[in-house]
């Protein structure tokens, strides 16, 4: 019974790896998402879901490379990550790119005369109407 699941990873290994991509990321961005579970997940359990949602697909990349291929095929699988193609200004460049760009979005609305906001992302997931009642959080009953 053990060998039909390498069978089917062996003889169909880019849809097993598709399946697997999808089930990893829909799978664990249940747990990110407020109120998409029937029951209350803790915190901690939707944090870590919600930093792991977004990695599905390497996930079940290393999977299939270690069950195709063993140790050898994680190491060839990985290998190129560690490859320097180019200078080390444009590594920098995708670090601070997206706080540069959040910088610049917050300022330029602050700017035009939009709403205050803050540098941080939990402003976002604070309720915007809490009195009236809000379609995103369900804070209380819509009037």
């Amino acid at each position: 019974m053990s060998t039909r699941k390498p069978n089917l990873i062996r003889r169909y290994p880019l849809a097993v790896f598709f399946v697997l991509a999808y089930v990893i990321s829909w799978g664990l961005s249940l747990f990110a998402a407020r109120g998409a579970l029937p029951f209350a997940v803790p915190p901690v359990v939707a944090l870590i879901g919600g930093l792991l949602y977004h990695f599905g697909p390497a996930l079940a990349g290393i999977g299939v490379a270690a069950t195709l291929a063993g140790r050898a095929g994680v190491r060839g699988l990985l290998r190129p990550l560690g490859q320097w193609r180019v200078g080390v200004g444009w590594y920098l460049f995708i670090a601070l790119y997206p706080i540069a760009l959040r910088l610049a979005a917050v300022n330029l609305g602050r700017l035009f005369g939009g709403p205050r906001r803050s540098f941080s992302t939990r402003s976002r997931w604070a309720c915007p109407r809490p009195a009236r009642g809000c379609w995103r959080c369900r804070c209380s009953s819509a009037p």
